[in-house]
């Protein structure tokens, strides 16, 4: 049997909020429901969410339209997310020991104590020595939760967004290594192919930004065999509603501008951010 509970992915962005509710069906997933929403324009600042209770209070109306035992998986932005390359600890040491110097070492780069942060590492494509850690602070974790709070809504995960970005393309059955890229009305945000370890970046939207973005993976070690472009003014090469067994209609007139809301509706729902 499959729970008929639906699993909603809600991206967040200062440039607007797409959601996406699905169920998981015998044969697939089926779509529910999506909406394309425009929240006011002074909850962000720089792609900081600012001001929690003032979006957990405009989310009210919608929240009204949801099931009430709905699966809540979000998004949390690029620029509240941190990212850094580390040398990898001795491999001699015992691994108490690496974890130890990992997590003094991660402190020291991103100047915050591990109390004030969740973080995640993966090994560097770039040599076998160094790591990839990510990181948010517990301080944004929070601000992005208590709106959710005032909402009335309980998120079972908060995901990354170049994570939902690389789950969606592999669901989709895009090439695996292709560099993913993913456009808003302000950035471009470029995450590394799904064979390689997670990494990402972004570069401001502009009539050059694609180039730019290639730029940026090519100097972070990031090779991919061409790109795969999404989101905001994106051709129609791919859809990443394509893995949907069953549709609703209407669709989205620009399907492109979902790809994020997708792939967090997908997260599993165990999720360490929280």
């Amino acid at each position: 049997m499959f729970s008929q509970r639906w699993q909603t992915g809600v991206d967040i962005s200062p440039g607007g909020m797409c959601a996406v509710a699905l169920s998981r069906r015998r044969d697939g997933w089926q779509l529910k429901r999506w909406w394309q929403l425009s929240p006011p324009a002074d909850l962000f600042c720089d792609g900081r969410l600012q001001r929690p209770r003032q979006l957990g209070e405009w989310l009210r109306d919608w929240r009204r339209e949801l099931p009430a035992n709905a699966r809540i998986r979000l998004g949390l932005p690029p620029a509240q997310v941190m990212q850094r390359y580390l040398p990898r600890p001795d491999r001699q040491l015992s691994p108490a020991v690496r974890q130890e110097a990992l997590r003094i070492a991660v402190e020291k780069q991103f100047h915050l104590s591990c109390k004030e942060m969740a973080y995640d590492y993966a090994p560097a494509a770039r040599d076998g020595d160094g790591v990839v850690v990510t990181a948010a602070r517990r301080r944004d974790l929070q601000g992005w939760l208590d709106a959710m709070s005032v909402a009335g809504l309980t998120p079972d995960a908060v995901d990354i967004t170049p994570c939902a970005l690389r789950r969606v393309a592999a669901l989709c059955g895009t090439p695996p290594d292709k560099l993913l890229l993913y456009r808003t009305s302000q950035t471009l945000l470029w995450v590394s192919p799904r064979p390689q370890p997670l990494a990402y970046g972004c570069v401001a939207a502009g009539d050059d930004d694609v180039s730019q973005a290639v730029c940026a993976a090519l100097q972070a070690g990031f090779t991919g065999d061409g790109y795969l472009l999404s989101g905001a003014a994106a051709p129609a090469e791919w859809s990443p509603f394509g893995f949907l067994r069953q549709l609703q209609p209407p669709l989205p007139r620009q399907p492109q501008d979902f790809t994020l809301a997708l792939g967090l509706a997908l997260h599993p729902g165990a999720e360490a951010w929280i």
